[in-house]
């Protein structure tokens, strides 16, 4: 029987998350420390570039095989809406927030390169559309353009039998890697992140969270330890495919079975990764970097400090604005009611 019961958070996806927000933060925050050695550099980038976004993918796809299986009491037109709050808003926000202080500072002459000095509405407008001003902004709007779909993937990957929907998802990546570069050469942002490209390869971690969910119960133990042993595999064949794949399943399956605590504040950066990602860049990292270069000399140490400072601060901030009162609805969490 189908409920509409509210179900309560479950914890290790929160957990889940909480990784891959720090993850993100490691990202970001080795693109600020070029003393780094590039032996170093690799192995931090390979163990979080690999599966720090699809995480977040692949967590909204679990969760809206859950919604739709469990209550299916979601017009389409409700999650148009919500998903606009949600993301779009927040997008909005942030977006022409980011190009106002960089405006700001061009005109200070703070900057070398000018983004929005001298440029053409229509160049501004593709930088904002691009993330060129806040790189990490096109996310929301990739997982906007994915809920979009949310009719047509609710059909193949909930409606249809496990086995179709697995065989649906596998033409559909096969496609995908066969077309990938056609696919980007057509959709370029120099200095940016093109968003529609970023979802077309965002989309095949959503469909595999929303298959994860129909197929999480025959994935005990044994089945981690495939994924582990797949893991190896791709790391010792430099096969980066079944390195990414099998390392995302590993983590969430050790989440799921062993990860799966009610850790105050772990859930609460779970439950807050989206603040914490609108505000960790670019301002927070750099202002971050310029005052701990000029207080350490060791480049390990630099960059410890400045993931551990970038990411407390910015769940201060966080915090604070939540607060003050304007946190839900910055972070696209405020939302009239949709009938």
């Amino acid at each position: 029987m189908l409920t509409k019961n509210v179900k309560p958070r479950v914890h290790f996806l929160d957990n889940l998350r909480a990784l891959a927000i720090l993850m993100v933060v490691v990202i970001h925050v080795v693109g600020y420390s070029s003393s780094l050695t590039p032996e170093f550099t690799s192995v931090i980038l390979k163990a979080t570039v690999m599966v720090a976004v699809p995480i977040f993918f692949l967590v909204d796809g679990y969760l809206l095989c859950e919604s739709t299986i469990y209550k299916k009491n979601d017009s389409y037109k409700n999650v148009v809406v919500k998903s606009a709050y949600r993301l779009l808003l927040p997008w909005v926000l942030f977006s022409i927030g980011y190009l106002i202080i960089r405006y700001v500072f061009e005109l200070l002459g703070y900057l070398d390169d000018y983004l929005v000095v001298g440029k053409s509405k229509s160049d501004v407008v593709l930088f904002l559309y691009g993330s060129v001003y806040a790189g990490q902004m096109y996310f929301l709007l990739s997982l906007f353009f994915i809920r979009l779909c949310t009719p047509l993937l609710v059909k193949l990957f909930v409606d249809l039998s496990v086995y179709s929907s697995s065989v649906v998802f596998l033409l559909l990546l096969y496609f995908y890697k066969n077309n990938s570069s056609f696919i980007y050469s057509h959709f370029y942002i120099a200095g940016g992140q093109e968003p529609l490209t970023h979802a077309i390869w965002g989309l095949q971690f959503y469909i595999l969270g929303m298959l994860v969910f129909r197929l999480r119960f025959l994935f005990q133990l044994k089945m981690v330890c495939l994924f582990a042993i797949l893991f190896g595999i791709g790391i010792a064949l430099n096969i980066s495919s079944i390195f990414q794949y099998a390392y995302l399943l590993l983590i969430f399956f050790i989440f799921f079975h062993f990860v799966n605590a009610q850790w105050k504040p772990v859930n609460f950066v779970g439950k807050n990764t989206m603040g914490i990602y609108l505000l960790h860049s670019p301002l927070v990292i750099k202002f971050t970097a310029i005052a701990t270069n000029m207080l350490v000399a060791a480049p390990v140490m630099v960059f410890a400090l400045n993931v551990c400072i970038v990411f407390l601060m910015s769940i201060a901030i966080v915090q604070c604005m939540r607060w003050v009162g304007i946190g839900k609805f910055m972070f696209g969490e405020w939302r009239p009611l949709v009938k």
